[in-house]
């Protein structure tokens, strides 16, 4: 009987167990999007709360947020360091103040959707990131960051140190010392159907692809930027674009394109109607090691002096180029470099400039 009585327990107990193990787990309660009233204050004590708490923000329908001061240091607002979104629609936040400070710091743990905002003002003397500091994970749709700058800083609009990604969005009108639109010098920036257009620099008028970096580049436009090495785009690591037109844009070195090291892949893209002083006008293959241009149902074609220097650099470049003894200036001088970049530089030994 005793027997009896143990097996019953037994199976029940089983049965319990059994019923516990088929029960679904609970899913954790997704945090309620919080609305951000039209106010500096309350944008800056949201992304403190956000940090910890990981709701998303909903900032005010067309409002411009007006920073007139730094938050801590060179941010305009509290760095970011939890996961979350932060949506707008027809959103601005500028800076209008004498102080200099970027607007947006994404920091090493941070990982950041960004979504219907314009970023615009910003600006930093000699540090990363006229408008955005990313050293974390930055997703940005329908982005534009405009009118900011670091004069002798890394990144006019955006200096990434981790991964970037950017859809439908714009970066124009920056300035930056290395990289007009964005340095390069992360993980990986991806950038999809974005357009790069008015930025300048004193290596990479649009973009400067640095460190041992990747940069994809895709449907994007790299048009009407200037810097004496490379006027669109400078590679110093792995860059690969595909459907993407450089044109119209100006430099001494390298008017579209200036291949400083690493490999470039231009896949159904054109070079077009760039202008270099010197030679490049369409792209430049430096005299650095390492520098290498492949071709793949892409036209580079009525930029000038050249589309292609040297000659024989990129195969599938067809152009007249001028031989070194008709070149202005065969040998490669760069523009001076600042003290002030001289220290940048010294303290980040992994981006390199060409000069």
């Amino acid at each position: 009987m005793k027997s009896s009585v143990r097996s019953r327990g037994t199976v029940a107990a089983l049965g319990v167990g059994l019923c516990l193990a088929v029960l679904p787990a609970i899913p954790a309660q997704a945090q309620p999007t919080v609305s951000v009233p039209c106010n500096v204050p309350a944008l800056r004590n949201a992304i403190i709360a956000s940090n910890a708490s990981g709701a998303d923000l909903s900032l005010a329908r067309n409002c411009t947020y007006t920073i007139t001061d730094a938050y801590s240091g060179d941010d305009g607002l509290p760095q970011v360091t939890g996961t979350y979104t932060i949506n707008g629609v027809g959103v601005t936040i500028r800076r209008s103040s004498s102080a200099e400070f970027r607007i947006l710091h994404v920091g090493p743990t941070g990982r950041l959707t960004l979504n219907h905002v314009t970023l615009t003002g910003g600006q930093t003397e000699a540090v990363a990131g006229g408008g955005i500091y990313n050293q974390g994970s930055l997703s940005m749709t329908q982005v534009t960051v405009r009118d900011t700058r670091t004069q002798y800083g890394f990144g006019g609009a955006l200096y990434n140190e981790g991964t970037l990604s950017m859809q439908r969005g714009a970066l124009t009108n920056n300035t930056g010392y290395l990289g007009g639109g964005i340095l390069n010098c992360g993980t990986s920036a991806t950038l999809n159907n974005v357009t790069v257009s008015g930025n300048s620099a004193e290596n990479g008028g649009g973009l400067n692809n640095n460190c041992q970096s990747s940069m994809a580049l895709n449907a994007t436009r790299v048009q009407n930027n200037n810097s004496p090495e490379g006027g669109g785009i400078i590679n110093w690591a792995t860059l690969e674009a595909t459907g993407t037109r450089i044109t119209s844009n100006t430099g001494w070195f390298g008017g579209g394109i200036q291949a400083a090291r690493g490999p470039v892949t231009l896949t159904d893209s054109r070079v077009t109607d760039n202008t270099a002083s010197y030679v490049g006008g369409g792209i430049y293959v430096a005299t650095y090691s390492g520098a290498s241009v492949a071709l793949s149902d892409t036209r580079v074609e009525n930029n000038t002096p050249d589309n292609c220097y040297p000659p024989g650099s990129v195969v599938g470049c067809s152009n007249v180029a001028m031989s070194p003894a008709e070149s202005p200036r065969a040998k490669h001088i760069g523009p001076e470099v600042h003290p002030r970049v001289r220290e940048q530089l010294d303290k980040n030994p992994n981006i390199r400039l060409a000069e």
